[in-house]
């Protein structure tokens, strides 16, 4: 079982997740972050995902859940680095390669 986290929880975000809730028996949406967490609850209760909500990515790594994988769904500008996780990114991760560079 892959243990999904998501960052941003806005427009994409309903892709990202309706494609996971596809996977039942493969994977878990084990949390949901995002700057505004009210957004994220609507999300929750939404698509029925039982899951702890965040409001910074670095408390959701920080909490101990274990996460598999991150999906980021957030706009391009915020440059979000998580060094332990493996990411899926569908945007622009940063506007220059020197934050992931060492990547």
């Amino acid at each position: 079982m892959i243990r999904v986290a998501i960052v941003g929880t806005g427009g994409i975000s309903h892709a990202h997740i309706k494609g996971l809730l596809t996977f039942p028996d493969r994977c878990k949406i084990v949390a949901l972050c995002d700057i505004k967490p009210e957004k994220a609850e609507k999300i929750k209760l939404q698509y029925g995902i039982d899951c702890p909500v965040f409001d910074d990515h670095e408390k959701m790594l920080a909490s101990g859940i274990k996460i598999d994988l991150v999906h980021v769904a957030t706009p391009p500008f915020f440059e979000i680095l998580f060094e332990t996780t493996l990411l899926v990114v569908f945007l622009p991760i940063c506007k220059t390669l020197k934050p992931v560079s060492k990547f």
